[in-house]
């Protein structure tokens, strides 16, 4: 019986995936976009539901699959899905267990601010061309940046509906790709553009974090952090044991 829903699109939910694949648990795992559904290694005891859930779409889910535990394994930056995964569950009265992705130790290069707009205030006062790597969602806040058009390189997922959606803001440099992303093609990047501002979110590791720091560092251009929202959870090696109790008790 398949009484398990992860909500992934991660790579914290693809590791439970693969977890639950190695340990014979039958799950459901949830994953937003296209990029979230070809990281998953196809399974028998995986079954992909893709495209974005509103807490409506959650609560249906649930109820007609008699999902007795919820894994929500969304980004740390996914604020409103973990509310809605939240609520949902504390209606339903099902089990939910937050995977809180672990803070990598950062040096004192990066300078963080606690939110887009701060960033995109900061900017507005700086002059020369900004590399944003927070995604396509992300977008179009920073059309407030001044002159964004031009200054403005944005890498994103390549998927059709992300460039559209980026080419329709008025974006000139759009660079859709997949990653990982190492630290000599952000470089390449870097010099090709004349970039002096690189914009990222605290995504850890995981995330490519670390590879866009270093890169910042070794081209001496100022590294500008979005801060990652409070998350409370469990770390992943617990919610595999917790899964694996869920399953075999």
């Amino acid at each position: 019986m398949c009484d398990i829903l992860i909500f992934g699109g991660t790579t914290e939910g693809r590791k439970l995936a693969e977890f639950c694949e190695k340990e014979k648990i039958p799950v459901f795992v949830s994953v937003a976009t296209d990029y979230g559904e070809t990281v998953l290694t196809k399974s028998s005891y995986i079954k992909i539901i893709k495209g974005r859930m509103s807490a409506e779409d959650m609560e249906k889910f649930i109820t007609q699959h008699h999902i007795q535990m919820i894994i929500d394994a969304t980004h740390p930056y996914a604020v409103e899905v973990t509310k809605n995964i939240q609520f949902v569950c504390e209606r339903l009265s099902v089990e939910n267990i937050r995977v809180c992705r672990e803070h990598d130790t950062v040096d004192n290069y990066a300078k963080f601010f606690p939110d887009k707009q701060t960033v995109i205030d900061y900017l507005n006062t700086k002059d020369g061309n900004i590399f944003l790597t927070t995604g396509s969602k992300e977008a179009e806040i920073f059309t407030e940046i001044q002159n964004y058009q031009s200054r403005c390189v944005i890498r994103i997922l390549p998927y059709e509906e992300n460039i559209q959606h980026c080419q329709n803001l008025g974006f000139e440099n759009i660079i859709a790709e997949k990653p990982p992303f190492s630290v000599e093609e952000n470089i390449a990047l870097i010099h090709k553009y004349n970039i002096e501002f690189l914009v990222t979110k605290d995504s850890g590791k995981t995330g490519g974090f670390d590879s866009k720091l270093q890169s910042a560092k070794e081209c001496d251009i100022e590294c500008l952090v979005i801060c990652r929202p409070k998350d409370s959870g469990l770390p992943l090696a617990t919610v595999k044991n917790r899964l694996w109790e869920k399953y075999y008790e």
